[in-house]
C-alpha cells in the first residue's frame, strides 16, 4: 500500500512539474545575454492582456517595408506594478520604442525589457527573470 501511495504522489508531482517547466523557459526561447538587445521604434497595433504574460505586436518601418514583431512581456501583475496599464499599452497604433531580447528562432519575435513612449514615459523589465 505504501508503494501505491508513493507512486501516486510521485506521479502527481511529475504531472505538476510539467507545466511549470514549460512556462519558465525564457532562456530556451530568447537570447537573455547582456549584449543581446534589439531596439525598434514602431507602432503597437495589437495587445493581448492575458496570463501568464502580456503579448503585443509592434509594426516597424524598416528599409522601405513594414515588419510585424511579436513581442512577449512580463506577467500582467508585474506590468501593473511597473506602472504599465491597459490605458498606456494599447493596440491603436501608438508610437513606442521597444527594447527586447531576440528570439532564438524567429527574427521578428522578442521578449520586452524596456518601453519608451514619445511623451517620455518609460517602463523597464530589465531585472525580470523567471
Amino acid at each position: 500500500m505504501k508503494r501505491l501511495i508513493s507512486a501516486f504522489v510521485l506521479g502527481g508531482l511529475l504531472a505538476a512539474a510539467g507545466p511549470a517547466t514549460a512556462h519558465h523557459g525564457l532562456a530556451k526561447q530568447f537570447d537573455m545575454g547582456d549584449e543581446a538587445k534589439i531596439a525598434r521604434k514602431g507602432k503597437i497595433v495589437k495587445v493581448f492582456w492575458q496570463n501568464p504574460h502580456i503579448y503585443f505586436q509592434l509594426e516597424v518601418e524598416e528599409g522601405g517595408e513594414t515588419n510585424l514583431y511579436n513581442i512577449e512581456s512580463v506577467p500582467v501583475a508585474m506590468a501593473r506594478n511597473a506602472g504599465l496599464t491597459s490605458k498606456r499599452l494599447r493596440g491603436d497604433g501608438q508610437p513606442v520604442e521597444v527594447t527586447f531580447r531576440p528570439s532564438l528562432k524567429d527574427p521578428f519575435m522578442g521578449f520586452s525589457t524596456y518601453l519608451e513612449y514619445d511623451d517620455g514615459f518609460v517602463v523597464t523589465f530589465e531585472g525580470f527573470r523567471e
